[in-house]
């Protein structure tokens, strides 16, 4: 005997309810009975959709669509956790959270990668490291300013690398700045009242001044010359400049 039950939903809609002579229970809002087979729900529709709980603007729930969308809200905490080796939090591999994070206790691999050299793409280890796999000529890294459109560091995959604004480096237990003046780079020495002095975010930099070296070689160039014309060691009208080669002479040597 097939027992045939109705309930009434809170918006009024006769929902019935059938319990089968083998003791299955098949519910379907829409008035087509559905009868349960292990987990299988027939009859089946290809643009048949699973709702658990209420997707709404005040509920909480998923809905799995038939075109392979699956939709899901919950307004804090972890909406996905993976387990392996059993249900513990030391067994969690990954997690997706409700704030748009992610916890992964594995490596992270990008596109093809495989090794270094083998595959574009890249691999964020869970040690800590990145590793990238880019053609010879290809950008690796790029790095830009909020508002800006073009990046302010390149690093290539060929071992170049690009920076718009001064580089810092540390050697010998001492921090350097690289400073460019009129085609001359400088290494100039950092102290704690420059770079090495915290800053608030936005405030300038304070910079060792950078000495012209090209333009005072020049300006000593000048002097030499103006003190050369002055002892008239200019040739044709100066004296004659012993090179340190020929011998010279005096009347006194030839009497």
């Amino acid at each position: 005997m097939t027992l045939t039950l109705y309930g009434v939903t809170s918006d009024g809609t006769s929902v019935p309810i059938e319990v089968t002579d083998d003791g299955k229970l098949v519910i379907d809002a829409t008035g087509n009975l559905w009868e349960r087979d292990g987990t299988t729900l027939s009859p089946a529709n290809d643009d048949d959709v699973v709702a658990v709980g209420e997707l709404t603007d005040e509920g909480n729930g998923i809905v799995l669509n038939a075109n392979g969308v699956l939709q899901q809200r919950r307004d804090s905490g972890s909406a996905y956790e993976l387990f392996n080796g059993g249900s513990s939090n030391d067994d969690r591999t990954i997690t997706l959270n409700t704030s748009g994070s992610a916890n992964f206790a594995g490596d992270l691999k990008l596109g093809d990668w495989e090794s270094f050299g083998t595959g574009l793409g890249s691999l964020i280890a869970g040690s800590g490291q990145i590793n990238l796999n880019r053609v010879s000529n290809g950008t690796a890294l790029q790095v830009a300013s909020v508002g800006s459109p073009n990046p302010t560091i390149k690093l290539k995959a060929d071992g170049s690398a690009t920076f718009t604004g001064d580089v810092v480096i540390g050697s010998r237990s001492k921090t350097w700045l690289i400073r460019e003046s009129n085609g001359v780079a400088m290494l100039i020495e950092q102290t704690r009242r420059g770079i090495r002095e915290p800053r608030e975010l936005g405030e300038p930099r304070e910079l060792e001044k950078v000495r012209d070296l090209p333009n005072e070689l020049d300006l000593v160039e000048a002097a030499l010359n103006e003190v050369m014309s002055r002892l008239k060691m200019v040739p044709p009208a100066g004296w004659p400049v012993w090179d340190g080669q020929s011998e010279v002479t005096t009347d006194n040597d030839n009497a």
